[in-house]
């Protein structure tokens, strides 16, 4: 394998990102979490948000109409939302992050963007409510 990915989903309170930095750190793989929402940011030129604002962004998802993204395929024009856009971006960092060497993709729908290939372990963490 040339490269190694770990692409890590998790469920909210699941300890995900505390075993993202462990491995990280005992396998000497470089992280990226949150940085790629500042990447695909910058690249769309959305600056001056800050990391609250940014995820809020990111997390706001309008109703689906006819212009949610199987419709774009069928020959529906008009502008995309904006994030559909950013989810794009990010999934273009994603794939060139992988390709760039050892790593750690902590959420982002890495494990999506990236099946398929070889070089991709996906694991994903879940706990139960006692945890």
């Amino acid at each position: 394998m040339k490269n190694n990915v770990i692409a890590i989903s998790r469920q909210y309170g699941s300890g995900g990102r505390e075993l993202a930095n462990i491995l990280a750190e005992k396998l000497g793989y470089k992280l990226y979490d949150r940085q790629i929402v500042h990447m695909a940011a910058a690249q769309l030129g959305i600056s001056g948000m800050s990391e609250s604002q940014l995820k809020e962004f990111e997390d706001n998802v309008p109703p689906l109409s006819l212009k949610f993204m199987p419709f774009y395929i069928f020959g529906m024009s008009g502008a995309k939302p904006m994030n559909h856009k950013m989810f794009e971006q990010e999934s273009e960092i994603i794939r060139r992050l992988a390709k760039d060497g050892k790593c750690i993709i902590l959420g982002r729908c890495a494990d999506a963007v990236l099946q398929g290939n070889e070089n991709v372990c996906s694991v994903f963490v879940c706990a139960n409510d006692e945890y």
